[in-house]
């Protein structure tokens, strides 16, 4: 569930004390029943749980349904289950406004070239070089006939240099990356929207890639897809 490996307490507990414990999890895309397990480590490194002989782990179980229709894929909540790299290596999630490695950042309500928006969306920045680039690689998704691709793609207020190329990819198990479309952005006052069927890959389970590619310098290309997800009927 994407969870860290290990989360420190947040303060010296006594025996008999209590203290708030937080772990913070995304929610698996595949629909499936999940289990995950958790020990303490006491100061010399040993491992210990619950119960008589402190060997049961804590335990937290979340059962992931199929969406029949609407939303069932949301790439700005699950950007950080997805692998997200650059030509410097991995990227970490959330990233670092400015990282000249490049970086995400999934944002509440990003300000658009064109406008201020309450809904989400991925501000990525590709690597720092000329003709750099960002890409996330989603965890596998099960496609269904009627599903689209939609989301809506632009420069972030201010970045007037910008100069980018937004695309989307998939792979199959072990296979080749295809590419789905490409959508070439710059800050001129003007998004693009995208609705793109999925017919094609109907019943086959994919990783969907979001890349974005600078044109040139990469000094002003704060990318946003804003929304992207996909939809079905």
């Amino acid at each position: 569930m994407a969870a860290p490996n290990e989360v420190p307490l947040p303060e010296q507990v006594a025996p008999g004390g209590r203290v708030d414990i937080s772990v913070p999890m995304i929610s698996p895309i595949i629909p499936d029943d999940y289990l995950g397990n958790w020990k303490f480590r006491a100061p010399s490194g040993a491992l210990f749980g619950t119960g008589t002989l402190a060997e049961d782990p804590i335990w937290v179980r979340i059962e992931v349904s199929e969406v029949s229709s609407g939303q069932a894929l949301d790439f700005v909540s699950s950007a950080c289950a997805a692998k997200w790299e650059s030509g410097a290596g991995t990227l970490p999630c959330p990233g670092t406004d400015g990282d000249s490695d490049g970086f995400v950042i999934p944002l509440a309500k990003p300000p658009m070239e064109d406008r201020n928006e309450d809904e989400p969306g991925l501000l990525t920045h590709p690597e720092d070089i000329d003709n750099g680039y960002i890409s996330g690689t989603y965890p596998p998704f099960t496609v269904k006939n009627g599903d689209e691709f939609i989301a809506e793609v632009g420069c972030m207020a201010e970045s007037d240099d910008c100069n980018v190329t937004f695309r989307l990819e998939y792979r199959t198990s072990g296979g080749n990356v295809n590419k789905l479309g490409d959508w070439k952005e710059t800050s001129d006052g003007d998004t693009t929207t995208i609705q793109l069927s999925l017919n094609d890959l109907a019943e086959k389970t994919v990783e969907f890639i979001l890349t974005v590619l600078s044109n040139g310098s990469s000094k002003d290309d704060n990318a946003i897809w804003f929304v992207p997800q996909i939809q079905r009927d």
